[in-house]
């Protein structure tokens, strides 16, 4: 009998830790940073676009950012520099030119298109958007779209040696059929008007 107030105590315990970890985790899935941090304008709902996703738009200023996004480091030299930011179950990698930003490069799926593109994109979705063709920069192979103006899709890094496999549709069709975009970069739609 001088167990039970032990036993029922323990139980009462052992319920108050599952209901505890239960309370940890989201039913957003992950999305926000870390406690305490600013979300960056990015809920669930939010998607890629031509210029950026949340507060991270081409053009902004880093200094505009800055109250909204949790910036994890940064980095500038002269005019160009570099910042990482937090977006939840991303990392945003922004280049900068001139305090404002330039690039923006996701590694995640998380972060996808209105219509479902982004990192993890199998290159035969790639190739069904129309005009798609194959890009190389900075040693990387891109395959872009008007389609998806202002958004590249890296697929191999370093790109192939060969010069006709570096660009052109033909590029993308000699990929391995198993090929997936491995970063997606938003660098701006300067359509013409």
């Amino acid at each position: 009998m001088r167990h039970v107030p032990l036993l029922a105590l323990c139980l009462l315990a052992s319920a108050c830790r599952i209901e505890k970890v239960r309370a940890g985790d989201t039913t957003r899935l992950g999305v926000d940073p870390g406690p305490g941090l600013p979300q960056c304008g990015i809920s669930s709902a939010s998607r890629v676009s031509e210029d950026g996703l949340g507060l991270l738009r081409i053009g902004t200023s880093i200094d505009a950012i800055r109250g909204g996004c949790a910036i994890i480091s940064e980095r500038t030299t002269d005019s160009i520099g570099e910042a990482r930011v937090d977006l939840g179950r991303d990392t945003a990698i922004v280049a900068l030119r001139n305090g404002s930003i330039h690039r923006i490069r996701l590694t995640h799926q998380a972060y996808r298109t209105a219509d479902s593109l982004g990192v993890g994109t199998h290159i035969s979705t790639l190739l069904r958007l129309r005009e798609a063709t194959a890009i190389t920069d900075g040693n990387r192979l891109y395959a872009i779209s008007p389609a998806s103006c202002g958004l590249r899709f890296m697929l191999l890094d370093p790109a192939p040696t060969r010069a006709s496999s570096r660009s052109g549709r033909e590029a993308l069709r000699r990929l391995s059929g198993e090929t997936r975009t491995r970063e997606l970069e938003i660098v701006g739609c300067f359509r013409r008007r």
